[in-house]
């Protein structure tokens, strides 16, 4: 029997990706306070910060649903649908019978 201890743990990538992004969300007003008060505009401090925040936030959401294409999700490549229509193309050129047309299902296509 394998023991545990001697198991690598798998790298999970998106805690190092989060832990940077809430660090950088965290250091940016600092970060920003003194240019803003050189321009006499440190109201505007909360709000840049939030939008520039946001941005970033919606990018890392954009990866995290972007990350595996491959796994037959709403979001991903309809591998299967790809598949069925090159072997329909393949059969049907040899003369083949060939499978039914994929259809999509409440408006997506797997």
């Amino acid at each position: 029997m394998k023991s545990i201890k001697n198991t690598p743990l798998p790298m999970n990538y998106q805690y190092f990706t989060k832990l940077f992004l809430y660090v950088f969300i965290f250091v940016l007003p600092i970060c920003l306070i003194g240019d803003f008060k050189k321009m006499n505009i440190d109201w505007m401090l909360i709000p840049v910060s939030f939008i520039i925040s946001f941005v970033f936030s919606v990018m890392n959401k954009v990866g995290e649903i972007n990350e595996n294409p491959f796994e037959n999700n709403i979001s991903d490549i309809p591998m299967t649908a790809l598949c069925n229509t090159i072997e329909r193309d393949l059969k049907e050129a040899l003369g083949e019978p060939f499978p039914e047309k994929l259809e999509a299902k409440n408006g997506y296509l797997f």
